[in-house]
Formats: C-alpha cells, sequence, structure tokens
C-alpha cells in the first residue's frame, strides 16, 4: 500500500469531522515526510506505523463525545442534502428538458416572417 492510500484508508475509518480528519491526515503526511528526510523507506514507516484501521480506532478512543457527535451531525446534515438536493436537482433538470422541448405559440405577424395582410392576399 502506498502513502496516499494509506492516509485515505485512515481518514475513511475516522469518526470526526472533515475539518479534523484533514488535521489527522496533514499529522500523518508530515510525519512520513518527516520519516523520509532521516532516511526511511515507505515499507520501514508503513511498519512503524501499523494498520491503518487499527491507526484511525486509535485515533477514534481519543475523540470527546462532543467530537463524535459533531460528526454524526454532519454525516446526518450531509446525507438530507443527497437526500434532498439529488432528486431536486433530477426534477429540476426534467423540468428544464421538458420546457424547452414544448412548442412555442406567438401571436400571428409576431415574428416578422409573414404578416396578416400578406397571408390574407394568399388567400
Amino acid at each position: 500500500m502506498d502513502q496516499s492510500k494509506f492516509v485515505k484508508t485512515v481518514s475513511r475509518h475516522l469518526e470526526c469531522t472533515k475539518a479534523k480528519k484533514r488535521e489527522i491526515c496533514r499529522d500523518i503526511l508530515s510525519d512520513i515526510e518527516v520519516a523520509a528526510q532521516s532516511g526511511s523507506t515507505w515499507s520501514e514507516v508503513e511498519a512503524r506505523m501499523g494498520d491503518p484501521v487499527e491507526m484511525a480506532a486509535e485515533f477514534n478512543e481519543n475523540m470527546t463525545e462532543a467530537q463524535r457527535q459533531q460528526a454524526r451531525r454532519e454525516r446526518k446534515r450531509r446525507t438530507i442534502v443527497m437526500a434532498v438536493g439529488i432528486p431536486l436537482a433530477v426534477i429540476v433538470i426534467i423540468i428544464g428538458i421538458v420546457w424547452f422541448r414544448l412548442p412555442r405559440t406567438q401571436e400571428f405577424g409576431s415574428s416578422g416572417l409573414y404578416s396578416t395582410a400578406m397571408m390574407e392576399q394568399q388567400i
């Protein structure tokens, strides 16, 4: 597993807000960079850090209950927005397609191509 996949796996298993996830991921990447600068290979760093799921579980254990509740509210809010937003967007798109495909009616002679007098002459 490469570095980015490792960090993404940790992030996916974290039970916190997006902001906290970004902070933790930045810290992990910083630790990896420091280890690489000191001459460690990625496989050595990965072995020292351990399993990414277990690492995330350790971070989760250290979260306060308030942080967990905030993460749950954020997840719930995101779910509601998706559940309402996607169907609403689909409905708007369908209405737009139907609206633009409907024929438009105009008063005869308003387009400038034909006039009432010209048509009366031809009849």
